[in-house]
């Protein structure tokens, strides 16, 4: 029976931890609860995260392509703006070669002045010159609609490439929680085992059979020990007297 007795107070002696001093079983649970209503709202954080990018969808951006029909657009430009001066130029001298014809005074018409072959030249000039430009306006347009496409795709990808950076800070902040939360955890569960040490060890000194008082008295200073390690001071001081009481003999 003695060594039955022994076995009980070895098996609770195990599950007493050095580490739970000064452990505050409320702060603790706060804590714990903390770290789950944390997880719980980076989760949903997450769900946000992943539905936006789902929305935005495949998305390829090249800064090239957009370079190239920025510079594509800047000529065109370029061109209109010197197409229509040239053509506004060849519309004053058309102008211009049908009043030299007339007396300004008058009104009447140069019988030696004729101007009608250069101001034919010109207005066929003039006609292939609003043909240039209107294939000019024609291209411009496309490009536009192309940059404008192009600014749409940088945008969302820049848009989703800042949400996957988001994304990828949201899931290590909820590994960072789950390691703490197992932490946590793990010193709660050592913190009850200590509790139940003290129960199993109560449990034996109240056995009939439990009259050895050296082991009676072992398993006081082990409940003793316990209550320290759950900052339950006066009840570890009760339990160190009662042992002392129970085999004064002994030194420990």
């Amino acid at each position: 029976e003695k060594e039955k007795h022994k076995e009980i107070l070895i098996l609770s002696k195990n599950k007493i931890d050095e580490s739970l001093l000064n452990i505050d079983i409320k702060t603790l649970n706060t804590q714990i609860e903390n770290i789950l209503n944390n997880g719980k709202k980076l989760k949903q954080e997450l769900l946000t995260i992943g539905s936006e990018i789902e929305k935005i969808g495949e998305i390829s951006f090249s800064i090239n392509d957009y370079d190239e029909i920025n510079g594509s657009i800047n000529k065109i430009n370029i061109d209109l703006s010197l197409s229509k001066n040239e053509l506004n130029q060849i519309s004053r001298d058309i102008i211009s070669l049908q009043k030299s014809e007339y007396c300004p005074t008058c009104g009447r018409k140069y019988e030696n002045i004729d101007n009608s072959k250069k101001i034919n030249e010109l207005q066929e000039k003039s006609k292939i010159l609003q043909g240039k430009i209107n294939e000019l306006d024609i291209e411009l347009n496309n490009k536009s609609k192309i940059l404008l496409k192009l600014k749409n795709d940088r945008e969302l990808f820049d848009i989703k490439s800042k949400l996957t950076i988001k994304k990828s800070t949201k899931e290590l902040q909820i590994e960072q929680l789950r390691s703490d939360y197992k932490d946590k955890k793990k010193i709660l569960e050592e913190y009850n085992k200590n509790n139940e040490a003290i129960d199993t060890l109560i449990r034996h000194l109240s056995l009939p059979r439990a009259t050895w008082k050296d082991e009676r008295s072992a398993s006081m200073r082990f409940i003793a020990r316990c209550y320290q390690r759950l900052n339950r001071f006066e009840e570890a001081r009760m339990w160190l007297d009662k042992a002392i009481n129970e085999a004064p003999h002994l030194r420990d």
